[in-house]
């Protein structure tokens, strides 16, 4: 018997329901109108089924409940038989015969899945299941697919709802871990294939939805949209029909609000950052200019990073926070998506999500022990190399296919006591340092006070509400756009301390300019007041980049071999000899390593070497033992609470391409660094420096 045979009106009296369960028929007209306004106000298949869940515990007659079933059925695309089972209405026999039905071998009869074919009828499972959604789960690189599903027991118990990956049903490992012991499929060489089958056939019309797992832009439906954790801004306001899953956590708060304010007040209160520190224009400067690039990272991606620097109470997450506090009001000091004690591969996959917007890691302290330390600097390391290549590391799934790296498609910003090291490493981002006095605490807390009334949160979505209608002409122009700013960069001498420092100085050049173009096109600002502000800002952007030389300097592997080389001289960590008599060296035998001690028994003072041998020195040059001297330095760079992370061969060959080796030799037809020479009647391979070199500043 199916839909079709049920009588439409049933009377219920005391003499045919047994006692307690009379149904008082004003009642079930009551809440059948309740019921169906439930039905007319949703499409969701899920929420259909929550609907016909919950008429299992009503008190309604089985014509009410089935007329129900019909409608729901209807409108979800599905047959009143399945829900009938799914939600406990009755037990008996599954689909059969409606119109454009395919027949199945499927079946469901008492609450459970059956296997009909030509050996007979098989149990499959004791529960009826179906699909009721398929989310699409994208995160810009891949789309993962997870089946969300509803089911009940054979003796009517509901089953919670899973969310199951679609690699991961064909298994049917996931019954158990989400629905428990109770839920059993059968044995059997082919069951759980037919399980798997029965409830796909059983499951028609699954409503497809798609979950975007980041922020930043995306092209949807023809237009460009920014995606963040309340939905979308487009050229004409805020979506909130697309769905965002940005993570959990502090990373949630990547989300705009929409309500409204006055926009050229709130640009006017972004601006304010300008001011934050008014005798270090830098800092006010740079992190504006990354607030207004970072939403261009699709367009031209921000191939670096910026790290604040400054000791405990300079405020420098004060000022990261206020920053931050454009892309969602709920960021702040306190609050921030990212620490750099979180694990290597979170920080990049936190990275990965924040595509269009910055990104803070919080709080880089090396401290306790070299382990320690060094395991900080490597995270430091990882992370800004990822934005400064673009790149991350290469992944395998269990099956060793490749998957997409994880790297940041925003702009890093990190705060710190102390700056990570590295020479390339400094190259990959622009540095400030401030001080406990740098910040100006009354600007700050105007700052934070617009944070939390939203002005700053305010003044981005107008942002990218004005980027947005342009986004395809700023596809095609950054990158050009950037080269300009670059080119001229170069031409004035910007960032003669590194190459890449012409690149970062363009790409905050490019924040600066769109911040001022969108100030003044919208009123906040008149072209006079903005070329006037927007002029120092890149003055003080250029100065910053220009002492970040000091910085690049104390990082240069050349730099810092010797300086290291001559520290462990000095220190008596080691010593050079006389090239000619093997001893102490006539002139500043203190410097190379040697103290005057006692004589014996009361003799004359003599001259004393410190630690090992590592070369030679005449009036003119020194002459290393390469390992020997390479050892010292690793062991005085120890001694420091350092590493020399240059390889041994990589640094003879950086001082000869500085032209630092004053003799080198061809062998053979082959370039020898180190030449052999006789010292001390032995021939020795030696690498030859001035003397002046050692004794003096690195040129």
């Amino acid at each position: 018997m199916d839909d079709r045979d049920l009588p439409s009106v049933i009377e219920v009296t005391p003499a045919t329901v047994p006692a307690g369960n009379v149904i008082d028929l004003g009642a079930d007209l009551a809440a059948a109108k309740a019921y169906e306004a439930r039905i007319a106000d949703t499409d969701d298949y899920g929420d259909l089924v929550g609907v016909a869940q919950s008429m299992s515990s009503a008190r309604l007659s089985p014509a009410t409940t089935h007329r129900l079933l019909r409608l729901i059925a209807a409108k979800a695309s599905t047959t009143t038989d399945l829900l009938a089972d799914l939600v406990g209405a009755r037990g008996r026999s599954a689909p059969s015969g409606g119109a454009g039905e395919v027949d199945m071998p499927y079946r469901v009869d008492d609450g459970r899945l059956w296997l009909v074919d030509d050996d007979g009828r098989r149990q499959l499972a004791n529960f009826v299941a179906a699909i009721a959604e398929e989310i699409v789960h994208d995160d810009g690189a891949t789309q993962d697919v997870t089946f969300r599903l509803a089911g009940r027991l054979a003796d009517g118990t509901p089953l919670p709802a899973a969310e199951v990956r679609a690699a991961e049903y064909p298994s049917m490992a996931w019954v158990p871990a989400a629905w428990g012991a109770r839920a059993v499929v059968h044995a059997g060489p082919s069951t759980r294939d037919h399980v798997r089958a029965a409830i796909q056939v059983l499951s028609p019309d699954v409503r497809r939805r798609t979950v975007y797992g980041h922020t930043g832009w995306r092209e949807v439906g023809g237009a460009w949209v920014y995606l963040h954790g309340g939905g979308a801004i487009t050229a004409d306001g805020h979506r909130d029909d697309l769905e965002v899953d940005v993570g959990s956590g502090h990373m949630s708060r990547y989300r705009f609000a929409a309500d409204a304010g006055d926009l050229r007040a709130d640009i006017r209160a972004s601006l304010r950052l300008l001011g934050v520190a008014p005798d270090y224009p830098a800092l006010g400067a740079v992190m504006l200019a990354a607030v207004y690039r970072a939403p261009l990272g699709s367009a031209a991606p921000c191939d670096h990073g910026v790290f604040v620097a400054g000791p405990t109470g300079s405020r420098k997450s004060e000022v990261a926070g206020v920053s931050l506090a454009h892309f969602g009001r709920g960021f702040d000091a306190r609050h921030f998506p990212a620490n750099f004690a979180d694990t290597e591969t979170d920080l990049e996959a936190k990275a990965f999500q924040s595509k269009d917007a910055l990104y803070v890691v919080d709080d880089f302290l090396p401290a306790g022990s070299a382990t320690e330390v060094g395991r900080i600097h490597a995270k430091a390391d990882r992370l800004f190399r990822g934005a400064g290549n673009q790149s991350g590391r290469g992944r395998r799934t269990t099956d060793l296919r490749q998957r997409p790296a994880y790297y940041p498609r925003g702009l890093v910003v990190a705060t710190g006591e102390d700056i990570p090291r590295g020479h390339s490493l400094r190259a990959r981002m622009a540095i400030v340092e401030v001080g406990r006095q740098t910040v100006d605490n009354a600007v700050l807390g105007d700052l934070q006070g617009a944070a939390r009334s939203g002005a700053l949160e305010r003044a981005m979505a107008g942002y990218l509400r004005w980027l947005a209608g342009a986004m395809p002409e700023w596809m095609a122009a950054a990158p050009g756009y950037l080269r300009a700013l670059r080119d001229r960069a170069i031409a004035d001498g910007v960032g003669a301390c590194h190459p890449r420092a012409a690149d970062i100085y363009a790409s905050l050049a490019l924040g600066l300019d769109l911040a001022r173009q969108y100030a003044v096109d919208a009123g906040a600002l008149a072209d006079d007041e903005a070329a006037e502000m927007f002029a120092a800002a890149d003055a003080a952007i250029r100065a910053a980049i220009a002492a970040q030389g000091d910085l690049q300097a104390e990082q240069d592997e050349v730099t810092q071999f010797i300086g290291l080389l001559r520290s462990a001289l000095t220190a008596g960590a080691c010593h050079l000899c006389d090239a000619t008599t093997q001893g102490a060296p006539a002139e500043r035998p203190n410097f190379w390593g040697w103290r005057v001690a006692p004589g014996a028994d009361g003799g004359a003072d003599v001259d004393r070497a410190l630690g090992e041998r590592i070369g030679w020195v005449d009036a003119v040059r020194v002459y290393l033992d390469g390992p020997a001297a390479y050892a010292a330095v690793q062991g005085m760079a120890r001694s420091m609470g350092g590493h020399m992370a240059t390889a041994e061969r990589t640094i003879w060959r950086r001082l000869h391409d500085r032209g630092l080796l004053a003799e080198v030799a061809k062998e053979a037809g082959k370039l020898r660094l180190a030449p052999q020479r006789r010292i001390g009647g032995v021939k020795r391979r030696v690498y030859i420096l001035g003397r002046a070199l050692i004794e003096g500043d690195v040129a």
